[in-house]
């Protein structure tokens, strides 16, 4: 019985491919890694044939395999070239899947509320930076950050609905089989993007959606759970690790092609970035507020007492590390002011929202709002001194 090198060069001539010493050796080392189950770190350059070494020994597994890739580029070049070329030099039929995050998806949910009386538009995946237990703030512009604490916006169904490129959209409905915003050929703007596709935060899961036996999204998940080989980005992996493994199906084998970007991706899906400057924006926002609610001297109390000493140290510390990435563990002295600045921040929000909920309720009282009960004399109700 042949081994697997030779079976490999047999493969490579069949196809009418140049046997390449550098690629033979790498498909039979990622033979070996799938076959002992242990880790393998290849360094190839241009020209070794890198897909077909890895992919051929991947099938031939019979593994469920993930593919991650950093650029869009090799995604398409590996499912509509490179996988079924393998799969077909060994007479099998393709059993392959991209998967892609589930922003890039139409939602049928967000399709069918462009007839209701407001459409919501999510202008982040996280309601705020308090969500998850984590502390998180990446712009320190003012607008961006009064966004990022609103949360959502909204526009009137009619100017969505009307305008041509989603009208485009949901004729193109009517075709697709995969519902990806991509291959509709449609280029869309933010807004209009946002209009017809969920976040992670927005979707309600499968389990709560009406139209979940529908969902493109999930309709991709479950093509890619039948099939072998699943292929999906960087980042769809670090969301997936971030998760606890909730997002791809289980599978056997993971390949990170273009690993030289894995790192940089999986910070910026995993870490955390904060600056100093976000922190002031939002205090700003913060002490506008208070004003607003009249409860100013309670803030600047909170604030002076728990706040100042802490962001001293961590002013101190960003400044002597500026540009620099910053690696676990942090010493103690951070840890501590970022947890009493976290821990502030919540505290704060949660000073607003109840005086707001006050002041709300003694609008209401003062102008016999129904919402405290309808009262139109001077007599006190029962239900706001309760």
């Amino acid at each position: 019985m042949k081994n697997f090198k030779e079976r490999f060069e047999e493969l490579i001539e069949s196809m009418g491919k140049q046997k390449r010493g550098s690629q033979i050796q790498m498909a039979v080392a990622v033979d070996d890694s799938i076959g002992q189950n242990h880790p393998l770190i290849v360094q190839a350059g241009t020209g070794t044939g890198k897909s077909m070494a890895y992919l051929v020994p991947a099938i031939l597994s019979g593994e469920k395999v993930v593919i991650s890739t950093a650029t869009k580029a090799l995604q398409e070049q590996l499912i509509k070239k490179d996988i079924p070329e393998a799969f077909g030099s060994l007479n099998m039929p393709d059993r392959s899947q991209i998967l892609k995050g589930r922003g890039n998806y139409v939602c049928l949910k967000k399709i069918s509320e462009l007839n209701s009386d407001v459409v919501v538009v999510a202008e982040s995946d996280s309601d705020s930076m308090f969500d998850n237990d984590r502390f998180f703030i990446e712009d320190s512009s003012k607008d961006q950050l009064d966004r990022s604490l609103n949360g959502v916006k909204t526009k009137k169904p009619n100017s969505v609905k009307s305008n041509p490129n989603i009208q485009a959209i949901l004729r193109w409905l009517n075709s697709t089989s995969t519902g990806d915003v991509e291959d509709s050929g449609i280029s869309l703007k933010p807004f209009e993007l946002a209009s017809i596709v969920s976040t992670f935060s927005e979707c309600p899961g499968a389990k709560n959606c009406s139209l979940s036996n529908r969902c493109f999204a999930e309709i991709a998940k479950r093509r890619a759970q039948e099939s072998q080989i699943i292929v999906v980005n960087h980042a769809l992996y670090a969301q997936h690790l971030k998760s606890n493994k909730a997002v791809l199906p289980d599978h056997d084998v993971v390949v990170f092609d273009e690993a030289h970007e894995l790192e940089d991706i999986l910070l910026r899906s995993m870490g955390t970035e904060i600056s100093l400057s976000s922190i002031n924006s939002l205090l700003s926002s913060v002490k506008k507020s208070a004003r607003l609610l009249s409860i100013e001297d309670d803030i600047n109390q909170l604030m002076g007492a728990r706040f100042n000493p802490h962001i001293v140290i961590f002013r101190d510390f960003l400044v002597n590390n500026k540009g620099k990435r910053i690696k676990h563990p942090l010493s103690e002295d951070i840890l501590e002011s970022l947890t009493n600045i976290k821990d502030l921040m919540v505290l704060l929000k949660t000073t607003l929202a109840n005086a707001d909920d006050s002041s709300k309720t003694q609008s209401a009282f003062e102008f016999g709002d129904s919402t405290a009960g309808s009262n139109s004399s001077n007599e006190t109700p029962k239900d706001v001194l309760n």
